[in-house]
């Protein structure tokens, strides 16, 4: 995150905390209580946008819950990949 506190003045740094610098979607995460709700509906073919609209959520919120548990992924045409 140096590229953001290159853009900072030298004052504005020391008010930057490292929270505020963190990428805003490593806050989003996936409830634990949606998991199994997002595992389920993949499984049943649903892609990772429509299970993220339904939920609530980013597609690569889903994503990530789906790497989680280890689950495999689809390419764009529906294939598993390798």
């Amino acid at each position: 995150m140096n590229w953001l506190l290159d853009s900072v003045s030298n004052d504005a740094r020391s008010a930057i905390s490292s929270t505020d610098m963190r990428c805003p979607c490593a806050a989003a995460a996936c409830p634990p209580d949606q998991v199994d709700t997002v595992i389920h509906l993949y499984k049943l073919g649903w892609s990772l946008a429509r299970v993220g609209n339904h939920l609530n959520v980013n597609r690569t919120t889903v994503l990530a819950a789906l790497h989680r548990r280890g689950i495999p992924t689809r390419d764009p045409h529906g294939r598993v990949r390798a």
